[in-house]
């Protein structure tokens, strides 16, 4: 049984290397942010009980907004996959400050 594990936690750890390669952003991502960005990824356009929304919230400097790069990346290629040309962006922010210094980490 511990040994299952195992290969499932190698596996995991596999799966987000490969996931590093395919998306060039994920490489500044730490491999805790390249899981959670996947997860996110996974649940809104990939599960068959899939959300319209997904909230991450964890404690400041984390790194939220670089888990939501990754999702976006994710997400224009796979929408770019599906043939649909324009893909809007919003990003919502508290203040202006944190909105110029997060704008260009999206």
């Amino acid at each position: 049984m511990e040994q299952d594990m195992e290969c499932q936690g190698e596996a995991a750890m596999s799966e987000n290397r490969d996931a590093r390669a395919e998306q060039p952003v994920f490489r500044r991502l730490k491999e805790f942010q390249v899981r959670t960005a996947r997860h996110a990824f996974r649940r809104l356009y990939e599960a068959e009980d899939s959300s319209r929304r997904f909230l991450v919230a964890d404690e400041p400097g984390l790194g939220k907004t670089l888990v939501a790069a990754g999702v976006i990346a994710q997400s224009i290629d796979h929408l770019r996959e599906k043939g649909i040309k324009r893909i809007d962006v919003i990003y919502i922010c508290s203040n202006q400050a944190i909105a110029r210094q997060n704008v260009n980490r999206l």
